[in-house]
C-alpha cells in the first residue's frame, strides 16, 4: 500500500503553492504528472544505512507514496514548475487566467 506524504497548499491571486515533505526521496524515485483535472505525485522512499551502522529503532522506512489532488481545470498545467531540495518538493501551480481576480473599471 502507498502512504500519503504530508503536504500543504497555499494560495495567492496568481497561483497555488504545493509543498510536499519527501524525506529520503530522490528525483529518480519521484514521478509527477498533471493531466485533465488531477495532479499525481508518486514514488518510493528508500533508506540507506551508512556502512557499519545497525538500526535500533525506525518509525519510517522503505515505502511507496502517493498524493493525488484535483483542481477543476483551474491550473495552467503548461506552466507548472517543481523543485525537490533537501527532502521538500515545492510546486508552483499557476492559475488559468479565467480564475484570477480582476479589477473592474467602473465608468
Amino acid at each position: 500500500y502507498a502512504v500519503k506524504p504530508y503536504f500543504e497548499v497555499e494560495e495567492t491571486a496568481e497561483a497555488w503553492g504545493l509543498t510536499v515533505q519527501l524525506p529520503g526521496v530522490t528525483k529518480e524515485n519521484l514521478d509527477f504528472t498533471a493531466e485533465n483535472e488531477r495532479i499525481m505525485i508518486t514514488g518510493r522512499r528508500t533508506w540507506q544505512l551508512p556502512a557499519g551502522w545497525t538500526t535500533l529503532y525506525r518509525e519510517s522506512g522503505d515505502a511507496p507514496f502517493r498524493l493525488a489532488l484535483e483542481h477543476s481545470n483551474t491550473v495552467d498545467v503548461a506552466k507548472i514548475a517543481a523543485e525537490l531540495k533537501d527532502g521538500i518538493l515545492r510546486v508552483s501551480l499557476p492559475k488559468v487566467e479565467a480564475v484570477k481576480p480582476r479589477k473592474i473599471v467602473i465608468s
